[in-house]
């Protein structure tokens, strides 16, 4: 039965939410220490007072979260997948457990591009701009709220298509805070809303600010085993495709459906979805035999 490893994007979770796993969890120890020893300073202390406005700090701790995890899980759960999808962010993760990425790259890749991201958004005044994950309000209904939108001058925008009844939209404030008006008075759901723009058009310019000014001056390897792209379904085992992917998911939506197309067609039956605090779980379980591996998980047996 083919296998593979699925590492969701990530999701604002807090020091406490994860902190069994961080202080009690040897592989969690192991992967912090080697995080202080690239950064320079402890990133466990970091993360525990940051707040949700810190996002290049929270974006690393959720990176060695995961691949702690993962680690945990090959060790554990006998994870050794044949393929690798991840997610929005979860392809730099992906990028690192197959190879194709040092962590030491990863953590100066993340940190850098997140860095000038945020800067970029508050000089433009996209901080007026959210992001919110709709469930249980069909795709094709949002994609009619767009057009509307879009005729009356306002903007909003589909950034991630993760099943039929789950996207995510971003827009301007006000268009988010009617869409979830709207999703209520249909009995969907708003799940969660973030404070930043992803995966949108209005994102190209700082994606090519980034290639240039970070991406340009880090090498990528071939990894151990094929990636998936979540953009385009694409099989990824080229570094200069990789390096792409994780350029394209700023200004790309992520198309979850064209990912899962390709795994089925190279005959994964069973995916292990690892990482923190995930609605990828249930996503995975529609067409496939799945595993999670999450803190929780790690924190019921013996660490490492």
């Amino acid at each position: 039965m083919k296998t593979a490893v699925v590492f969701p994007g990530f999701s604002p979770s807090s020091y406490p939410e994860v902190q069994e796993f961080i202080e009690s969890n040897g592989y969690a120890e192991k992967w912090y220490s080697r995080a202080e020893d690239i950064l320079g300073y402890s990133l466990k202390e970091a993360f525990r007072e940051a707040t949700e406005a810190d996002w290049e700090i929270n974006e690393l701790a959720f990176l060695i979260n995961t691949l702690a995890l993962a680690d945990y899980a090959g060790e554990n759960h006998s994870l050794t997948p044949e393929y690798c999808m991840g997610s929005s962010f979860g392809g730099m993760i992906g990028a690192v457990y197959t190879g194709s990425l040092s962590l030491a790259d990863a953590l100066w890749l993340s940190y850098q591009s997140t860095n000038r991201e945020k800067r970029y958004m508050t000089e433009r005044i996209f901080n007026r701009y959210q992001t919110d994950f709709i469930y249980q309000y069909p795709a094709e209904r949002v994609m009619q709220d767009v057009r509307d939108y879009t005729e009356k001058g306002k903007y909003l925008e589909i950034s991630s298509y993760l099943s039929r009844n789950l996207v995510a939209v971003s827009g301007e404030m006000d268009v988010i805070r009617e869409m979830k008006k709207k999703v209520r008075q249909a009995r969907g759901i708003s799940l969660f809303t973030m404070d930043r723009l992803i995966h949108c058009k209005k994102l190209k310019e700082i994606k090519e600010v980034v290639g240039r000014e970070v991406h340009s001056r880090v090498s990528f390897r071939p990894p151990r085993i094929p990636m998936i792209s979540d953009i385009d379904g694409s099989i990824l085992v080229e570094p200069v495709k990789i390096k792409n992917l994780l350029l394209d998911w700023f200004d790309q939506p992520v198309r979850m459906h064209l990912a899962k197309t390709t795994m089925k067609k190279c005959g994964i039956e069973k995916v292990f979805v690892v990482g923190p605090r995930s609605i990828f779980g249930s996503l995975m379980s529609e067409d496939f035999s799945v595993e999670v591996i999450s803190p929780e998980t790690a924190c019921q047996t013996a660490t490492g």
